[in-house]
């Protein structure tokens, strides 16, 4: 219990600069290894399971915008 609480410090002590998302999982994988429970590791972190474990492809996420754009023609009705 100890050893875990003095892990939990360490942790939060490595946070407290300002540092990437690949940075953090880096962190909690080292103290998982160190034998630190992973959700106490991603709760410090403040990381998500779906933000651990699924890689950051780097990509916009959403619908490619087009190439062409389609305009309707502007009709004008002339009364004689």
């Amino acid at each position: 219990m100890l050893a875990e609480k003095e892990l939990e410090s360490r942790l939060k002590a490595d946070l407290l600069k300002k540092i990437s998302i690949t940075e953090k999982e880096a962190l909690v994988r080292q103290y998982m290894g160190l034998g630190m429970r992973r959700d106490a590791c991603l709760s410090i972190a403040q990381l998500s399971k779906h933000q651990f474990y699924q890689p950051l492809s780097g990509q916009r996420v959403g619908r490619q915008g087009t190439t062409k754009t389609r305009r309707k023609d502007m009709v004008t009705s002339e009364v004689i």
